[in-house]
């Protein structure tokens, strides 16, 4: 594990663009225009992740870790950590901003609030882009803007999905930030947090599977 650990610090400090912090900044920042959907500004993050995978290339990343001591599954759960990392540090940042706003702000599109129901939809909006982002920077000749692309409207496709779940009878209490709602959202959330961890484990098989073909080939 020292290895993977020693291949994320590598990541953060070389391939990790600047422009990434303004990302996450935004995320935070967003989080008080009022009528505003709240998982608008986590989604910036990954246009961060797509600049470091597409840096990777410029950088021949690859190449370099093909000659340091440490194995491509080394180098797949590295680069996932890396992602992780900035997602979660980006979810970390920006719910107390979240919840400020909550306070100080009473304008907000229902179903698109701040809430337990928003943030679900942002981890499993996460975990289907990363799935797509990195299985394809490791598959073929290692390009994954397309990819990445599609990742990106699956994430909003999601996100919609999941604030829209509040029209279906029964299930009003998805939409809204009240403590009572909350605490009813916040099963919807432990299992977005499982499906979110469940997706980076699969996604890494998936990937040194679909490496190893790539280098072979």
């Amino acid at each position: 594990m020292k290895n993977v650990w020693n291949l994320v610090y590598k990541d953060l400090k070389i391939l990790v663009h600047p422009v990434t912090l303004l990302y996450c900044i935004l995320s935070m920042g967003m989080t008080f225009i009022p009528m505003y959907p709240a998982f608008i500004g986590p989604f910036y993050i990954l246009i961060g992740v797509m600049i470091t995978i597409t840096t990777e290339g410029q950088y021949k990343d690859k190449e370099f870790c093909g000659v340091l001591p440490v194995s491509k599954a080394d180098c797949i759960k590295a680069r996932m950590l890396t992602v992780m990392i900035l997602e979660l540090a980006t979810i970390v940042l920006t719910v107390p901003c979240a919840i400020l706003s909550v306070i100080l702000l009473d304008m907000q599109l229902m179903g698109m609030e701040n809430s337990f129901t928003s943030l679900s939809g942002v981890l499993l909006g996460y975990a289907a882009a990363n799935a797509l982002m990195i299985s394809a920077d490791f598959r073929g000749q290692f390009k994954a803007v397309v990819p990445s692309l599609i990742g990106m409207v699956l994430y909003f496709v999601i996100c919609f999905a999941m604030s829209s779940l509040w029209h279906i009878p029964g299930l009003e209490f998805l939409a809204g930030n009240s403590a009572a709602n909350l605490i009813r959202q916040l099963p919807l959330l432990i299992a977005a947090i499982l499906i979110y961890l469940l997706a980076a484990y699969l996604t890494c098989k998936a990937s040194v599977k679909n490496y190893e073909k790539a280098v072979i080939g």
